[in-house]
């Protein structure tokens, strides 16, 4: 119980997100291959989180593919240089746009950022921000901060949650002061981080490319549900993109080898079907309107494109919906590698439409797909009572 609480306030409050330091706006406030007085606060903080990664390494939210963990690892160490030995990265199967950074040097990945960076370069921006906050060591500085106001109370507030973060962010980022103390941090890591990921080959302009990418998602939230905590202890979007941009100009300029994302969409395309499924969960359907359309420039499958705008228009359920929904996946079929479901949720709408022998010959075409279906004996019920 400690374990989950001290996790939940790592990735609330703190974070949300060498041979040339010199050169840095910010220097490492550590030194290569640093551990703290294991007798100070510091010390007894590291412990915790210590136990907290080996609760990580077993939870279920862990994504384990070797090639995607390498492929971001070493994109890790390439901006951290001297530093990587000191970082392992976790992959959490999480649909929000977040990364974590903590103290001893456990950063976690969350897929819903995978799913909307556009190219190496993007990627590498949350990354750089992630390693700045752990060698300004912002943690051990927030951890303190807590202790000394009201937020060390909130976070006995709450509540059980799992050991990835995935119920995101809570009710911590409503203290005043740490929010404001957090800000501060995240600016910071923005600045060094930018620094960090244009040594190492990236182009900074595209962090403020996220970033408006980003703004435009939240923008298209038509709900009627407060801004996110997340904005609350980090700068704005808005804020983020001018300044981000900014700062990139006074750089010397470099050209990425992946600015157009290919290398990036090889090893996330493997996971893209599950990793938009528990997106599709969240229910949030303007954003994933917009998450789509720019998934399909990325040239993601196109098969998958259509069959997840049809779960939207399915989901939705109105009589305009289930029409849209049928052209949708009609349309996935034209494409190599669409979801074996797509013919049975073809089936239920034609239902619906009252069109029964293509209802029919979409269940049957869903069987002869996937013989051992779970939901086999329903389905074959179906087509015996359709004729």
């Amino acid at each position: 119980m400690k374990n989950t609480l001290l996790l939940v306030f790592l990735v609330v409050v703190i974070v949300p997100i060498c041979n040339a330091h010199s050169q840095l706006t910010y220097s490492p406030t550590i030194d290569v291959n640093y551990e703290p007085d294991w007798s100070s606060d510091e010390g007894g903080f590291w412990y915790k989180v210590n136990q907290l990664e080996a609760d990580v390494k077993s939870s279920p939210y862990l994504i384990r593919d070797e090639e995607l963990n390498n492929y971001v690892s070493n994109m890790v160490c390439k901006i951290a240089g001297e530093y990587c030995s000191s970082i392992r990265v976790y992959i959490i199967d999480n649909p929000h746009f977040n990364a974590a950074m903590y103290p001893n040097g456990m950063m976690h990945v969350w897929t819903g950022l995978l799913l909307r960076v556009e190219n190496e370069s993007q990627l590498a921006a949350i990354l750089g921000h992630e390693v700045a906050h752990f060698l300004r060591t912002h943690q051990i500085e927030q951890w303190r901060q807590a202790q000394s106001t009201a937020a060390a109370n909130i976070i006995l507030d709450i509540g059980i949650a799992a050991v990835t973060g995935v119920y995101g962010l809570a009710t911590l980022a409503n203290s005043g002061s740490g929010a404001a103390f957090s800000r501060k941090h995240e600016k910071e890591a923005d600045i060094m981080g930018a620094e960090l990921m244009h040594k190492a080959g990236f182009d900074p302009l595209e962090a403020s490319l996220l970033w408006g990418n980003i703004l435009e998602e939240r923008n298209s939230d038509k709900s009627k549900e407060s801004r996110s905590t997340f904005f609350a202890s980090h700068p704005a979007s808005e804020e983020r993109n001018k300044y981000l941009k900014s700062h990139a100009l006074t750089l010397p300029k470099v050209k990425s080898e992946d600015n157009k994302g290919s290398g990036l969409h090889a090893v996330v395309s493997v996971h893209y079907e599950r990793l938009m499924k528990n997106h599709i969960a969240l229910q949030e359907q303007e954003q994933t309107e917009v998450l789509l359309e720019r998934h399909k420039e990325m040239g993601y499958p196109l098969s998958l494109i259509h069959y997840f705008y049809g779960e939207l228009s399915r989901k939705r359920g109105k009589e305009q919906d289930i029409k849209e929904a049928i052209t949708h996946y009609k349309a996935a079929l034209t494409h190599a590698g669409y979801p074996n479901t797509t013919h049975k949720h073809l089936a239920y709408l034609y239902l619906k439409v009252k069109e029964n022998s293509t209802a029919k010959a979409h269940f049957e075409k869903y069987l002869e797909l996937v013989p051992d279906a779970k939901d086999k004996a329903m389905v074959a019920y179906y087509i015996k009572t359709l004729g």
